[in-house]
């Protein structure tokens, strides 16, 4: 699994099934967005990697490494989303 889930996060169970339904979304939001914007998440914000080693590692420009980060989180934003209906691309 792309994300672990904590065993201390809460003890009610309601909010243990609704954090691990979003971890689930997240992880499945992750295989639909652009995989290069996808990579790109998860060494920053989940590995905790720099701009910098993510342009070195991927052989891209630091300024380019931001921008498919903001994509990313835009892609990831739209999809989950909760109760709010998904606009379409013309």
């Amino acid at each position: 699994a792309l994300i672990e889930k904590s065993s201390g996060v809460a003890d009610d169970p309601a909010e243990q099934a609704t954090a691990s339904e979003l971890a689930e979304r997240f992880e499945k939001a992750l295989t639909v967005i652009d995989p290069r914007q996808a990579e790109v998440f998860c060494m920053i914000c989940l590995e905790g990697r720099s701009n910098l080693e993510v342009a070195d590692g991927m052989k891209i420009t630091p300024a380019h490494v931001g921008v498919l980060l903001h994509r990313a989180r835009a892609a990831l934003r739209e999809r989950l989303r909760v109760g709010e209906p998904r606009r379409e691309k013309p």
